[in-house]
């Protein structure tokens, strides 16, 4: 018999059904790709985003060649300058708590030029100065007398400037009998004003202030003011009696009469084992009409060093015991401002007993005075 054949039938290949599998695997395998970019499951992405969250004005934009960079995370700017300069923000603390009053930039062992950048959170007087030159008519000279320890000078506004992009009021100033002449800026960010100067020997003006302008051309805004970021933390103080409020940094025993009041920091550490800072406001009327007739009161009295501030639409003056010219005394120190406002006479003054520098009390006074509001 013949030999019986066993044969296989070969099913059909089903090229639909593997198009739509493969077509399905390239949607998952898609899919899986879109969830591990965009959760970052393997923490690639980790390292790109702090790259870019940390980048420095030297990385985004370096100076030119020659000059260095200080960035102040204090004053919320950074600035370039000549290597040859040396830069300081001064003083550098009270204590445990940072005060920053101006930055500046200095040729070693010259006292000019200097570029000094300050902010109104510790000079009200910026403000003050920024409003009253902004009146000034460009190319128009006005004569300012000087007072006993300043001399007279010459101030012209020059042509407006742009700083970082914001339009800022230019000054020149010339003071013929001391030979010195200067260059100031004024500005407004937001809630903060700010002066750039330059003070130079006359002779010397045209190439220190051809300098000036390439630094003024170099600063950048980084952030808010340490004023606000500082006093941010501070208690608040307010009195409807003596009509003011105000800020400070420690916690203090106070006491006083309806229209004085002392803040003992006495119990506080952090101001120095030993040390007695006592903070008195206080009010009452007075004749006086300008910051001249506090002057002339003080100048018989054993004060010296009178400085013009103005405060919240007040004008007056801050001045210093004589004794605190001499660091190494061992009395008490004592500085203070009298505030001239609606016929009252606002009275803020710092002492510490021990002496010392007095120094160690102003950045810690002149913060306070930067808080201080009149309450009407």
């Amino acid at each position: 018999m013949p030999e019986e054949t066993s044969t296989t039938t070969k099913k059909p290949i089903n090229w639909k059904l593997i198009v739509i599998i493969t077509v399905i695997a390239a949607i998952a395998l898609g899919a899986l790709a879109y969830v591990v970019v965009a959760l970052d499951i393997f923490g690639t992405k980790t390292n790109e985003t702090a790259a870019t969250n940390t980048t420095t004005p030297e990385q985004s934009n370096p100076p030119k060649e020659g000059w260095s960079r200080h960035t102040s995370r204090n004053l919320g700017i950074s600035v370039d300058y000549p290597k040859e300069f040396k830069v300081e923000e001064l003083p550098t603390s009270v204590s445990d708590v940072d005060f920053y009053w101006l930055i500046s930039i200095l040729q070693p062992d010259t006292v000019h030029p200097e570029i000094r950048i300050e902010s109104d959170f510790i000079y009200p007087d910026v403000k003050k100065a920024y409003e009253r030159v902004s009146k000034y008519k460009i190319n128009v000279p006005k004569e300012n007398k000087g007072t006993i320890d300043s001399p007279g000078f010459t101030e012209t506004r020059l042509p407006d400037v742009t700083v970082d992009g914001l339009t800022a009021i230019k000054l020149k100033s010339d003071s013929p009998d001391i030979g010195i002449s200067g260059v100031t800026v004024y500005l407004k960010r937001g809630n903060n004003y700010f002066s750039f100067g330059l003070s130079t020997e006359t002779k010397s003006l045209k190439s220190n202030a051809k300098i000036f302008d390439e630094i003024l051309s170099s600063i950048k805004f980084i952030g808010t003011s340490i004023g606000e970021k500082l006093t941010s933390q501070w208690k608040s103080y307010s009195d409807e009696t003596i009509g003011v409020s105000f800020k400070y940094p420690y916690t203090a025993k106070i006491e006083g009469s309806s229209n004085t009041k002392t803040f003992n920091f006495n119990s506080n550490p952090a101001l120095g084992l030993g040390s007695q800072w006592i903070l008195s406001v206080s009010k009452k009327p007075t004749d006086w009409k300008t910051s001249k007739d506090i002057e002339s009161y003080y100048f018989k009295n054993n004060f010296v060093n009178p400085m013009e501030i103005f405060v919240e639409g007040s004008q007056g003056l801050e001045i210093l015991e004589q004794n605190n010219l001499d660091p190494t005394n061992s009395q008490t120190i004592k500085i203070l401002a009298v505030l001239l406002k609606d016929g009252q006479a606002y009275t803020f003054q710092l002492t510490r007993a021990g002496g010392g520098d007095v120094l160690d009390l102003y950045p810690f006074f002149k913060t306070i005075l930067w808080t201080v509001k009149f309450l009407d």
